[in-house]
């Protein structure tokens, strides 16, 4: 089978969960924090060049429905689901983003391992850690955008929540 209809699959799903599920929020999910200088713009393009490629790629590759695939894929789309669900306009302290302060990149982290070891492609695979790595870079300004927006609750929040899973 071809690794691009898992692609397929992750751009319908978020999409139209988020429509169904969460429509009040579809633009505030779209937005980034704002990137000041121009490495943190450098940065952005690179992610949103490397999120073309994971979405783009797969349709070069083939998958076998790898067990550990499978279990990770159901890991970040269920990741994704409660991300959107639970999202809202403030500060979202509650449901999954309780548990890591960025679980829409957690769930993204996921879905893209899973194509990886379904498709068992070492570039891919290379691509999904640097886009992990630009994903790190974009959270530091969503994070400190956060800080600037919400001040004390912020630092508050930073305290109780790991940025991930762990701190």
């Amino acid at each position: 089978m071809n690794a691009g209809m898992l692609s397929v699959l992750v751009v319908l799903f978020r999409f139209l969960v988020i429509l169904v599920v969460n429509r009040p929020s579809f633009l505030a999910i779209q937005r980034f924090a704002p990137m000041e200088g121009s490495n943190e713009k450098m940065i952005y393009w690179l992610y949103q060049l490397l999120q073309a490629i994971l979405l783009a790629y797969p349709f070069l590759l083939k998958i076998e429905f790898k067990l550990l695939g499978i279990i990770v894929m159901g890991f970040g789309m269920a990741g994704l689901f409660r991300a959107i669900h639970d999202f809202g306009p403030g500060l979202v302290t509650q449901g999954i983003y309780s548990l890591s302060r960025h679980p829409m990149y957690l769930s993204y982290y996921l879905i893209y391992a899973s194509i990886a070891i379904m498709s068992s492609s070492i570039l891919y695979s290379l691509f999904v850690i640097l886009f992990m790595v630009a994903s790190h870079f974009i959270i530091q300004s969503e994070e400190r955008w956060c800080l600037e927006t919400y001040g004390q609750k912020y630092v508050e929040y930073c305290q109780s929540v790991p940025r991930y899973l762990i701190s």
